[in-house]
C-alpha cells in the first residue's frame, strides 16, 4: 500500500473509532442512569467552585454535560471507547470513554457511571491546584435534585421526585437536560440561551456586542482587565464589567460581574450571591433563596 494511502486510510480509522466511541457514549449515557451516593455532605468552604470537601474533591459542574476523571487515580476502570471533550473556551480534544459499575472517592460512590479519562497534566494549573479526582457533570447532576446550603457549605441530593420550597427569590428554568440554557433580563434587555455553568468562577458571561447594549442603559462602575482558565488552557484574558444595583428579572444585586466571552454562561458566583440553590432536575428548574 502507498504511503499516501496509508495515511488516508488510517486517517478513516481514526474517524470510524471517534464516531463509534461518541456514538456508545451517547447510547449508554441516555439508557444507564448514574447514581451518586453521599455520605459527607461537606463542600468546600474556601473554594469558589462547588467542590466536595471529603468526596475527592470533585468538582460539582452544571456546565459540563458529562463527567470526567483526572487518571492520576488507580481504580478499575472499562475503557469503551474514545470520545471528546470541550471546554468553554472551545478547546476540544480526543480522551478515553470509561465505565464504571461500582467507583468511590472518600464518601462518594457512583454507580453506572461513564466518564472520560483525561491527562491531568493537560488541564489548566489552576485546576491542576484543585487537587480535584475529576469533574461531576450533569450525566449524574441531571439523575437527581440537589439542594446547595451556602450557609452551612453543605450540599445534599434527592431523587428528582422531592420538592422543595417553591416560593424562591429566582426561578429559571431550563431546556435540555445535559445542557441547561436558560435566558434571563438584565436591565431589561432580553439575554438568550445562557448556560447554567457551576463550572465557571464568575457571575456572568456575555458576548461584547450583549455587554454593548447593557451598557447603554447602565453605565459600569468599574471595567478591570480578566484572566481565567478553561479546562485545558489558562491565561484567558478578557475584560471583566462591574455593576451595581442591577436588577435581573426581578431580583436586585448590589454588585454584579459580567465578562465578556464567546459564549453566555451563568457562573457559580451567581449561585454564592443567594444562600440556597435548589436544582430541580424534575422539573428543570433552578431556584434561587436569600434567607
Amino acid at each position: 500500500m502507498k504511503k499516501k494511502h496509508k495515511i488516508i486510510f488510517i486517517v478513516i480509522v481514526v474517524i470510524i473509532v471517534v464516531a463509534v466511541g461518541n456514538w456508545a457514549y451517547n447510547y449508554i449515557i441516555n439508557n444507564l442512569s448514574a447514581n451518586i451516593h453521599l455520605r459527607d455532605n461537606s463542600i468546600d468552604e474556601e473554594e469558589n467552585l462547588i467542590i466536595f470537601k471529603n468526596g475527592g474533591r470533585l468538582i460539582w459542574d452544571t456546565g459540563a454535560s458529562g463527567s470526567a476523571i483526572f487518571n492520576n487515580l488507580g481504580s478499575s476502570r472499562l475503557k469503551i471507547g474514545i470520545g471528546t471533550v470541550t471546554d468553554f473556551d472551545g478547546k476540544t480534544k480526543l480522551y478515553p470513554i470509561c465505565f464504571a459499575l461500582n467507583i468511590s472517592f472518600d464518601s462518594i460512590t457512583l454507580n453506572n457511571f461513564i466518564h472520560n479519562e483525561i491527562i491531568i497534566d493537560n488541564v489548566a494549573p489552576r485546576i491542576q491546584n484543585l487537587n480535584s479526582a475529576g469533574i461531576l457533570g450533569m450525566n449524574v447532576i441531571g439523575n437527581h435534585n440537589w439542594l446547595l446550603d451556602f450557609t452551612s457549605d453543605k450540599i445534599y441530593n434527592f431523587d428528582k421526585n422531592v420538592e422543595y420550597n417553591p416560593s424562591p427569590q429566582l426561578r429559571l428554568t431550563y431546556r435540555k437536560r445535559k445542557t441547561p440554557t436558560t435566558d434571563i433580563k438584565i436591565g431589561g434587555l432580553d439575554m438568550k440561551k445562557l448556560l447554567i455553568d457551576s463550572g465557571f468562577y464568575g457571575d456572568i458571561k456575555l458576548y461584547k456586542s450583549d455587554i454593548d447594549e447593557i451598557n447603554k442603559i447602565i453605565k459600569p462602575d468599574t471595567i478591570i482587565d480578566e484572566v481565567s482558565d478553561g479546562l485545558f488552557v489558562g491565561n484567558i484574558k478578557s475584560q471583566n464589567y462591574i455593576y451595581t444595583n442591577v436588577k435581573i428579572n426581578n431580583v436586585v444585586f448590589d454588585k454584579l460581574s459580567i465578562i465578556e466571552s464567546n459564549r453566555r454562561l451563568i457562573g457559580v458566583g451567581f449561585f454564592r450571591k443567594f444562600d440556597r440553590v435548589f436544582w430541580d432536575s424534575g422539573s428543570k428548574e433552578v431556584r434561587f433563596y436569600r434567607d
